[in-house]
């Protein structure tokens, strides 16, 4: 249902405008306050168990419904929006396919300029310019392209400058700006000759993802996923320690959301969930 209002715009018909039409004045401009005390009232929940998003409310947002009905309770129901957005639909899987292939041209179009000597901004650039391109997205405001110590880091792009046997690690993603839909994506590229253990474990980092994408099916428990990937690097490299390798991925604002990838969780692979795989060392 829509229950359109005026809000403070004070909304006017061309008539009123062009003819001089008297349309009658409301006595009182609403807003999303008034709105929803309505839609309460008319439920009957004044005094009932109302469930919202607190995860993402404000604290005055939050303050303003306590004010207006006192004799609720508020129940915190964020987990079950997000688990209900866990599955996607055709057209949803259509929208992230599309966000991915866009993405993946801007690694593309980076990678042919990635080599010693080139600026972290440098690569930021060609990433962003590539995907503002496509005239369907914008890169994600988190992007990050980051070489030697660096790549250890969340950080933005500075001017760092890509030296023998750097890891170049690309962390970004793109949005499709108001439909909210996000991706996020990552690549490590070693710069020229580097120690061969380095080698060596983005190998064994690469074909733990490859396993994991093999393994995914329906109605298989997530953390037999986890254990795909996280014990074929641990058995190599026993240092290895990662809380979870990956989650899934919607709307936001939040890119990571549940269900994660880890060792808990038990729910099981349903086709339609659209997961970011990460078999990551930093």
């Amino acid at each position: 249902m829509v229950d359109p209002y005026d809000t403070w715009v004070g909304l006017k018909v061309w008539e009123e405008i062009a003819s001089g039409l008297t349309a009658p004045h409301k006595e009182k401009m609403e807003n999303s306050e008034d709105k929803l005390a309505e839609f309460v009232k008319a439920c009957d929940l004044a005094d009932k168990r109302i469930g919202v998003e607190m995860d993402y409310l404000t604290v005055p947002y939050y303050n303003m419904l306590c004010e207006k009905f006192p004799e609720a309770e508020f129940e915190n129901i964020s987990d079950l929006f997000v688990y209900a957005r866990s599955v996607k639909t055709e057209e949803e899987i259509q929208v992230f396919r599309d966000l991915c292939r866009i993405a993946d041209h801007g690694f593309t179009e980076v990678s042919k300029i990635v080599k010693i000597g080139v600026s972290e901004k440098e690569l930021s650039d060609c990433f962003r310019q590539d995907v503002v391109k496509s005239g369907f997205c914008i890169p994600s405001a988190w992007s990050m392209f980051s070489t030697g110590a660096s790549g250890a880091r969340l950080t933005l792009p500075g001017e760092g400058i890509v030296k023998e046997g750097d890891v170049v690690k690309f962390d970004a993603g793109v949005n499709k700006e108001f439909d909210f839909y996000t991706t996020d994506t990552s690549r490590a590229w070693i710069a020229g000759s580097a120690d061969p253990a380095l080698v060596k474990l983005k190998d064994r980092l690469y074909e733990g993802q490859r396993r994991m994408i093999a393994a995914a099916r329906p109605g298989l428990p997530i953390n037999e996923l986890y254990h795909a990937a996280y014990d074929y690097v641990k058995e190599m490299f026993p240092c290895y320690r990662r809380g979870h390798q990956g989650h899934s991925i919607s709307m936001g604002p939040a890119t990571a959301e549940a269900p994660y990838i880890n060792a808990a969780e038990t729910r099981p692979l349903e086709a339609g969930m659209v997961l970011a795989m990460e078999v990551l060392l930093y």
